[in-house]
Order: C-alpha cells, then sequence, then structure tokens
C-alpha cells in the first residue's frame, strides 16, 4: 500500500452485494447498507463489522450516503474520500483499473464502462474515466420532480455564473475520488441544503441532476451563490414553487405549460431580489460599522 492510498477513506453505498472487494482490501471503510435482500442483510450483520451501517432504503439513493459522510465528517475529513458503490468494479469499471485509479491518489472520475458504445449527438466515452452527455434533462420525465424542471435551473439555483451548456461531463454513477481540500472549499451549509434538495423520494430528478453536477461542485467551475454559504439556502429552497405537476410528466396542455414557466420565472426573481436586498443591508451594516 502506497503512502498515498493508506490516506484514503472509502465511502461505499451498497444495495443487495456483499462488498468484501472493500472490506477485504482496506481498513479505513465506512458502508452504508441500502440492501432489501433479506439473505444478504444476514450475512452482512453476521460479520459484526463495525464499519457496515444498516440504512435501510434511503431516499436519495447513493449520493444521501455520500452527503451523510461529509456532514457528519466535515470538520475531521480524510485526506482522500473515495465515493463508491458496492457494485461498482464489475458494473462501472473494470476491478484492475478501479485499483490502478486509486493508486493515483488524486482527484478522479471513478468510472470506465468499456462496454459503453457512443450515441452520436446524446452520450460520449471521451477517454477512459470520462462520459460527456447532452444536457437535456431527459431523466426529468422518468422520475419524480419537485424542485427543478432542468439541470440548468438547477445549476442556476446554485451558480451566480451559470450559462447554459449544451453538454456536461460527468462520473455516471457520482463516483469520485476526491480531496479534502476539494470538499471543504464549499461550506457545510451547501451540502446541507443539496442533501434537502434530494432527500424527499427514491432516486428522484434532482438526484440526477447532483450526479451530473458534481464535477462542476468539487472543481468549483463556477461561483456559489452568496446564500449557499450559509443557513439561508434552507430558506431559499423552502420557497422555490413545488414543480412536481410541471408538464415533464406529459400531462399537460401547451397553456398549462406557459402558466408553470411563468410562475417558476417569478421564483427565482423574487429569490435574486432577495438576494439584491440581502447585500443592500449587509453593505449599510458594514458602513455603520465603519
Amino acid at each position: 500500500m502506497t503512502a498515498k492510498e493508506s490516506s484514503l477513506h472509502f465511502v461505499v453505498s451498497n444495495f443487495d452485494t456483499l462488498p468484501f472487494f472493500y472490506l477485504d482490501s482496506w481498513s479505513d471503510v465506512t458502508v452504508y447498507d441500502q440492501s432489501d435482500n433479506i439473505e444478504v442483510i444476514q450475512q452482512l450483520k453476521d460479520l459484526n463489522d463495525p464499519r457496515i451501517r444498516f440504512e435501510g432504503k434511503t431516499c436519495g439513493h447513493n449520493l444521501l450516503n455520500y452527503l451523510d459522510f461529509i456532514l457528519d465528517h466535515y470538520e475531521d475529513l480524510p485526506e482522500l474520500v473515495v465515493f463508491t458503490k458496492g457494485n461498482m468494479p464489475g458494473r462501472h469499471c473494470d476491478a484492475n483499473w478501479f485499483k490502478n485509479s486509486i493508486h493515483k491518489g488524486q482527484y478522479e472520475f471513478l468510472w470506465d464502462d468499456q462496454s459503453f458504445r457512443d450515441q452520436d449527438g446524446i452520450a460520449y466515452r471521451i477517454a477512459p474515466g470520462r462520459f460527456l452527455e447532452r444536457n437535456n434533462s431527459w431523466y426529468v420525465k422518468e422520475s419524480p420532480h419537485r424542485y427543478f424542471v432542468s439541470f440548468d435551473d438547477f445549476l442556476d439555483f446554485l451558480f451566480v455564473d451559470y450559462r447554459k451548456i449544451q453538454y456536461v461531463l460527468f462520473s455516471p454513477g457520482a463516483c469520485y475520488i476526491v480531496e479534502r481540500e476539494r470538499i471543504i472549499r464549499n461550506p457545510r451549509s451547501f451540502y446541507q441544503g443539496l442533501r434537502k434538495l434530494i432527500d424527499y423520494s427514491f432516486r428522484p430528478a434532482e438526484c440526477f441532476m447532483l450526479e451530473r453536477a458534481l464535477n462542476l461542485i468539487f472543481d468549483r467551475t463556477y461561483e456559489l451563490r452568496d446564500y449557499c454559504s450559509t443557513s439561508e439556502f434552507l430558506y431559499q429552497i423552502s420557497i422555490l414553487t413545488d414543480q412536481s405537476s410541471v408538464v415533464a410528466q406529459g400531462n399537460k396542455n401547451y397553456m398549462d405549460s406557459i402558466l408553470d414557466s411563468f410562475i417558476y420565472k417569478l421564483g427565482i426573481l423574487k429569490r435574486k431580489r432577495s438576494e439584491k436586498r440581502n447585500k443592500l443591508h449587509k453593505k449599510e451594516n458594514d458602513d455603520k460599522t465603519n
């Protein structure tokens, strides 16, 4: 084991799998088990391994486990964190490729499905570990959604300087090796808000959005909105218009779609006015102090 490997901590979101690949190879492992297979659960319990946490099936899928680990350990995060899944080697990549990526001990996408074939204009495997997908929010029509009806709306809510992108580069399955410094560049309140956005249904559309946004978040590609850095983030989420019945399900007519879009944009305008008002108040208080 290299020096870099000794600083790794594996955060494994597990479902109906016996994650011996991790438990037998590394000591610093936290397994969040969401299994519903009784035999698998019993086998894991029989191990009596304190590294395994039995969560039951959670909202937010594996991303909720990752966010819980960050929130629980924000002040004392390991130097390197591997966010992965119990079935990762064999599904998203080859086991040897996975281990070679771990040896690098640096920020890395953990995905390399060599069976994937490029879909012209839709999705591409552009290099080992690199997946590029057209930004068309296809998953909103296939999953429950509450806060957003597109990836662009989601990113606009998080970032000041976001502009629509045609394609998004990410790691399918949301598996990454991430340095502590990359994680804590974003405040704890930000991760609390992200958790809120996905903690209402099993794998909602917002989960797909966060999966695609993680690289942008860890890389700090864009600047966070001011409220993301404070407890106000949760308040801003609480006043978002419920989008669960918006056209994505395909059961509304054109005028209903226009109305939904207007209501959503009204919510954005209200949020931006609130941001401006808060900045003015902060400036006034700073002037008084000086």
